[in-house]
């Protein structure tokens, strides 16, 4: 009877040596990219999302206040820069006309806006109104000239998702605009909001001749020029709904510096739930 030898016989070394190439390859890989999700989970202000998400920020302002300048200039920061990573600002600012009265009249201020400023006041339980005042995505207000307040509550307000809006705008005709806001389906709960539509300027320069800032040149943008409330449509929560508005363009108003921001504003704690900017044409 013949005795079984045992398979001694050595592996090549070139199959050896692709071996461990090999492993060393996966290993290699495997910690690249345990490093590479640790660094990207780690830095602030990041957004897995293909586009920005948009964000309204209102500031209730006035020509009068000397504290308002700091704020306009932080606004305009704002919407120039884009410095909140995820986040894509769309400014508006309201120019309200309680500080007429007090030596300077701003030539931007309206009535209506201090009424505006006046329904926050409402809904965060105010006593009253000042200036400046930043107002994010109608659901958090603070002192307009505060950057860190501004900031945090900007990256806040794009962790919560809003429904799909457009708003598309034709070119002014005899100073009218035409513009056209649609979306999709909305929920049940935004049923119960309004779609507002505003025309906004910017590149706006006054020289101020008497109070808090008399002596002053002041640089505005995205001023607010015109503005329309109106109810969205029962069939939108059917399906996509298209809305028409008509918007006027103030005498000397230059075209090429405007913007038409439309929003979805909830009328029970204000929150926007959609918000789009377009260009005039």
């Amino acid at each position: 009877m013949s005795e079984e030898t045992p398979d001694n016989t050595e592996q090549p070394e070139e199959t050896i040596s692709t071996r461990r190439a090999w492993i060393s390859s996966i290993v290699f890989t495997l910690l690249c990219a345990v490093v590479v999700a640790a660094v990207v989970y780690s830095r602030p202000h990041v957004r897995f999302t293909e586009k920005p998400a948009p964000v309204l920020v209102e500031l209730f302002t006035s020509e009068g206040c000397s504290s308002c300048p700091p704020a306009e200039a932080l606004l305009a920061e704002l919407s120039a820069k884009q410095p909140v990573a995820g986040a894509r600002v769309i400014p508006l600012a309201w120019h309200v006309d309680y500080w007429d009265r007090l030596g300077w009249k701003d030539r931007f201020s309206s009535r209506e806006h201090t009424q505006r400023q006046y329904q926050y006041a409402r809904l965060f339980s105010a006593d009253g109104v000042y200036t400046p005042q930043m107002v994010v995505d109608g659901h958090e207000e603070f002192v307009g000239s505060d950057r860190g307040k501004a900031f945090g509550a900007i990256d806040e307000a794009i962790k919560v998702e809003k429904a799909p809006l457009q708003v598309v705008v034709d070119k002014a005709v005899e100073n009218k605009i035409n513009a056209e806001v649609s979306g999709d389906e909305l929920h049940e709960a935004h049923l119960d909001s309004d779609l507002f539509v505003c025309l906004t300027e910017d590149d706006l320069s006054t020289n101020v001749k008497a109070g808090e800032n008399a002596g002053k040149s002041l640089q505005h943008m995205a001023v607010v020029r015109d503005f329309e409330k109106v109810a969205l449509p029962g069939s939108a929560a059917n399906g996509p709904y298209s809305v028409p508005v008509k918007l006027s363009l103030p005498v000397g108003a230059r075209p090429s510096n405007c913007h038409v921001v439309a929003f979805i504003q909830q009328r029970g704690d204000g929150r926007i739930l959609a918000v789009d900017q377009a260009t005039l044409r």
